[in-house]
């Protein structure tokens, strides 16, 4: 039974002028050897049921996203994120023992999205995709009532301990969230403009809309080095569109346009509120890369962006 569905045309803009850019078939050595070892960190693949499919990536010549064209049907996507990432293990080597200036920073980004929403917004926020529900903690210390949606049950039920209302997509009500946070999901999800739609119609008026995905610049070169990026820790520079995970590979212009299309405008936090607050971890790396992020998220290259309503509504 083949698990995997093809998109022909973009899901971005829908265009069908797409050009293939790279494929390898799931079963080729170097490719398994790379992903068995990738997941056994978290869990395991069962190989066999990806075997008879191509990893395979796209590019649209109309938007300029890169995406893969083969990607995991719902049952597939389900055993993914609940069995072979075995949510135990992951929370065990990510969640477990965050680094000590986690709590601040999830503070700091917390103050930075709420500063752009206007000043009658209800103190209501929405994590798309909350896993362990640390946003969601965040903006509780931060006055929002948290609210949450999450697919795999293990997560859902840790979210729901910690306070975070999760439901279901279907009980989301329409223009009622100050503020929403949607990190580390476009990417995953085969129906981004679908889920960032859904997401504007529950955005109230004057409420922001946060989104972070892995930032794609570069990944194409990437692909031409695929052999070798794929010993790296972590897929190296091919984890932007890291295989059965990462289906959309995002930069700056397709995502615009993706909330462009979903009635939503891009809106820049102040320099004033980017440099209150910023948190200093420990470590050389650590501290440029702090000194760095308020410059990224005004870029015209950061995949970490904010959006509010348009004032006219898509296509006028």
């Amino acid at each position: 039974m083949n698990a995997f569905q093809t998109r022909s045309a973009c899901p971005v803009c829908d265009s069908a002028n797409i050009a293939a850019i790279f494929a390898r078939p799931y079963e080729e050595p170097h490719l398994r050897a790379a992903l068995t070892s990738f997941y056994a960190e978290v869990g395991g693949l069962d190989y066999p049921a990806l075997l008879g499919a191509d990893y395979s990536v796209a590019r649209c010549n109309a938007c300029g996203l890169v995406f893969q064209v083969s990607v995991p049907n719902d049952t597939l996507l389900g055993r993914l994120y609940e069995e072979w990432i075995d949510p135990q293990k992951a929370f065990e080597r990510f969640h477990q023992s965050p680094p000590p200036h986690r709590q601040a920073e999830l503070a700091w980004e917390v103050k930075v999205a709420a500063s752009l929403m206007a000043p009658s917004t209800p103190p209501l926020a929405l994590d798309y995709g909350c896993g362990w529900g640390e946003w969601s903690a965040a903006t509780q210390r931060h006055g929002f009532a948290p609210w949450g949606t999450e697919l795999s049950i293990t997560r859902r039920r840790h979210a729901e301990e910690a306070g975070v209302r999760v439901v279901s997509d279907d009980l989301l009500p329409n223009a009622s969230f100050g503020l929403i946070n949607l990190d580390q999901v476009l990417e995953h999800v085969p129906q981004p403009r679908e889920t960032l739609a859904l997401l504007a119609a529950k955005l109230h008026p004057g409420g922001v809309l946060r989104i972070g995905v892995p930032n794609g610049f570069g990944v194409t070169r990437a692909l031409k080095r695929f052999d070798r990026e794929l010993t790296k820790p972590r897929l190296g520079r091919l984890n932007p569109v890291a295989p059965l995970e990462h289906l959309n590979c995002f930069t700056t212009r397709p995502l615009v346009r993706l909330a462009a299309a979903c009635g939503l405008q891009r809106v820049v936090p102040a320099w004033a509120v980017l440099l209150r607050g910023l948190v200093w971890p420990c470590g050389a790396r650590a501290k440029t890369k702090t000194i760095l992020r308020p410059f990224y998220l005004r870029s015209r290259f950061t995949t970490q962006l904010y959006f509010k309503r348009a004032t006219a509504a898509p296509g006028t």
